[in-house]
């Protein structure tokens, strides 16, 4: 059962998984899988720390279009284009494992263009969203890849969509939603890959997604954006600014042996 989104382009020799680097056994794995290169002319967003990280933070960068940030204590923010969403907008993903207390410090983030310091403007973070897989098997057990309940006081949930049963089985999909500054929980989350969960700590923990939605993003000039701090427990973690560049560059998909 897939997440909500599709794979990002990424550069002829980069391998990933949404989004998240590959670790030795996992990479040795996809090279074995993967055959021919398709390579073609798109529009991209490069994401890159600028200036000085906090000790706290580790910045990676495994591939042009997708920033890695991890957080001690035990925590990590993604920062990539968003699947599915008109270009030039940015997805702030952080996950944790089950139990830490998190909590961004606010919603509005400021930026200045880089090519002409005097334009600045703030944009705004969405409300965070996540999604839980659920199965309800024949003999009345039921299986979801998350827990159900409400992560911060305010959240929602909606139903996005549910199957027609199949030899007794329903299998639904839900999206719970809440407030872009609420504190919420780490969770844990079953519902990538098993043999990738064995590679990757943070596959087994749930992705809560804040999109940041601007104009801005999708002209050639870059941007210089403030990202909020994140509070995990009691202590408040400030994070690096990033800078967001469109272009137009080659990108390749690869095709599949298997």
């Amino acid at each position: 059962m897939n997440r909500e989104g599709s794979p990002q382009p990424h550069p002829a020799g980069a391998t990933h998984s949404r989004g998240r680097p590959w670790p030795c056994g996992a990479l040795l794995l996809a090279v074995l899988l993967q055959g021919c290169a398709n390579c073609h002319d798109a529009r991209v967003l490069r994401v890159e720390p600028v200036g000085t990280v906090s000790p706290a933070v580790t910045a990676l960068q495994p591939q042009p279009y997708f920033l890695n940030l991890q957080l001690e204590p035990e925590a990590e923010i993604h920062l990539s284009r968003c699947p599915g969403e008109p270009f030039g907008t940015l997805c702030m993903t952080v996950l944790a494992p089950e139990g830490r207390r998190l909590q961004l410090q606010r919603a509005e983030l400021p930026y200045v263009s880089e090519a002409a310091p005097g334009q600045a403007g703030t944009l705004a973070l969405s409300e965070a969203s996540y999604q839980v897989f659920c199965l309800d098997k024949a003999n009345g057990e039921r299986r979801c890849s998350s827990s159900e309940d409400m992560p911060t006081a305010g959240a929602s949930r909606v139903r996005l969509y549910g199957m027609a049963y199949i030899g007794g089985e329903h299998f639904e999909v839900f999206k719970y939603s809440f407030a872009p500054t609420s504190p919420f929980v780490g969770a844990a989350d079953r519902s990538g890959p098993d043999f990738l969960r064995l590679f990757v700590k943070t596959e087994n923990w749930r992705q809560y997604v804040f999109v940041i939605v601007g104009e801005p993003f999708a002209v050639a000039d870059p941007l210089v954006l403030s990202l909020p701090g994140l509070r995990i427990d009691d202590r408040l973690i400030p994070l690096p600014r990033v800078r967001a560049a469109a272009a137009t560059e080659q990108v390749c998909s690869v095709r599949q042996l298997m």
